[in-house]
């Protein structure tokens, strides 16, 4: 009886679930925008722009399997392969200035450790 009660239960809630953001997205894309409600873009079929203008890596990638099973240009995959171990964007320095713009936060690392202490005499 328990299991029947729960599996109910568990029924009732997903479709209570289904319902619901099937009621709310709407309300969500109206009031707080497209861009900000995330998969909205995908399925409206917006492009970004950070991926999408001149992004670097679709003139120097021409064989994405090959990259992405790791075979290609061991100083590119190197690079990416440290870039995601620390979180940090693969690109150079204009590149990464232009992310830093436009999600409005710092995306170098600084130096590790205590800055130096300045001795004034």
């Amino acid at each position: 009886m328990t299991v029947l009660r729960n599996s109910t239960a568990n029924i009732l809630a997903q479709g209570v679930s289904i319902l619901v953001g099937l009621y709310f997205t709407p309300y969500l894309i109206k009031h707080l925008g497209v861009t900000a409600y995330g998969v909205a873009p995908l399925v409206m079929g917006e492009l970004d722009p950070v991926l999408s203008d001149g992004f670097f890596l679709t003139s120097e990638i021409r064989d994405w399997r090959a990259y992405l099973e790791g075979r290609g240009d061991e100083a590119i995959v190197s690079r990416a392969r440290a870039r995601l171990r620390t979180g940090r964007p693969s690109g150079d320095a204009t590149f990464v200035r232009m992310l830093e713009g436009i999600v409005g936060r710092r995306l170098e690392a600084l130096p590790r450790g205590r800055p130096k202490k300045i001795v004034r005499t």
